[in-house]
């Protein structure tokens, strides 16, 4: 390869150069067998990361599928959380209405009685508090 064809050329002194040449051009020196060695060597340095690189991404794909499937289990037990909370809270509020609408079932001062939360001893001795006998 002839260098005038291909513009390629080594400076290592301005004289060097003939006045046919572009002279916005910068001045380049010939690279020394130990910055190619070190380039060869970082090359190398560089081929064997993007290998091991190469080589993970299965396992990290796989890690990956790993966690979104147990986030996926995870939302569907939150929504089966929710749903089974939103139906006792509903039936929570059912019970409540049907104690309300007995007359049996309110309590001292015309609070309705909660079953859960009273004994029925506890009923008994209000429904039976001379107080309330009037």
């Amino acid at each position: 390869m002839v260098p005038e064809r291909t513009g390629a050329r080594v400076w290592n002194r301005p004289r060097d150069r003939s006045s046919s040449d572009d002279l916005t051009r910068s001045q380049s020196r010939p690279i020394s067998p130990t910055h190619l060695a070190k380039t060869r060597g970082e090359l190398t340095e560089l081929r064997e990361m993007m290998t091991t690189l190469i080589d993970e991404i299965p396992s990290q794909w796989i890690a990956n599928k790993a966690i979104a499937n147990r986030l996926d289990h995870t939302k569907r037990e939150l929504a089966e959380h929710r749903a089974a909370s939103i139906r006792e809270r509903n039936q929570t509020s059912l019970d409540l209405l049907r104690t309300t609408s007995n007359p049996q079932s309110i309590g001292l001062f015309g609070t309705p009685e909660i079953p859960s939360t009273r004994s029925g001893r506890t009923q008994e001795k209000i429904r039976n508090d001379p107080r309330r006998k009037a």
